[in-house]
C-alpha cells in the first residue's frame, strides 16, 4: 500500500509549522523510524533550509522497499495528536505561529477523512 500524496504533503507543512530548529526536525524523523539510509541525503543539513531537509527525507522515504510506510504511519499518528507547541519558538522568538500549525494539522486532518470515505 502506498501512503497518499496528499496525505505526505499534509504531514511536511505540518512539520514545517510545529517544529522550528532543524536539529529537532531530524529528532522527529528519527524518533519515528527514519533510518541512517533515509537520513543520508541530509548529512550536512546546515547547508539546506528546513523546506529541503523535510523534501528530502520524504522522498528518502518514497523510494524505501515498503515505501516508508510504518515511518509515515508513525509521523502520521504523532502529528495528527501534536500538543507540544513549544513557547520559546511559538511566542518568544515567533519563528512559528500558533494559528498556522493547527490550520496544518487541521488540514492533515480533513485529508486524513476524505481518504477514509473513499
Amino acid at each position: 500500500m502506498k501512503f497518499p500524496k496528499e496525505v505526505q504533503e499534509a504531514m511536511q507543512d505540518c512539520i514545517l509549522n510545529l517544529i522550528w530548529p532543524k536539529e529537532d526536525i531530524i529528532t522527529f524523523f528519527k524518533k519515528h523510524g527514519c533510518t541512517k539510509i533515509d537520513l543520508k541525503p541530509i548529512k550536512k543539513f546546515n547547508d539546506l533550509t528546513r523546506i529541503k531537509i523535510v523534501h528530502l527525507v520524504f522522498r528518502e522515504l518514497r523510494w524505501r522497499k515498503d515505501e516508508g510506510l510504518a515511518v509515515y504511519n508513525a509521523m502520521n499518528r504523532n502529528l495528527l495528536n501534536w500538543k507540544n507547541f513549544d513557547k520559546h519558538y511559538f511566542v518568544d522568538l515567533e519563528k512559528l505561529d500558533k494559528e498556522d500549525a493547527i490550520k496544518a494539522i487541521s488540514v492533515l486532518l480533513k485529508e486524513q477523512d476524505y481518504l477514509e470515505e473513499e
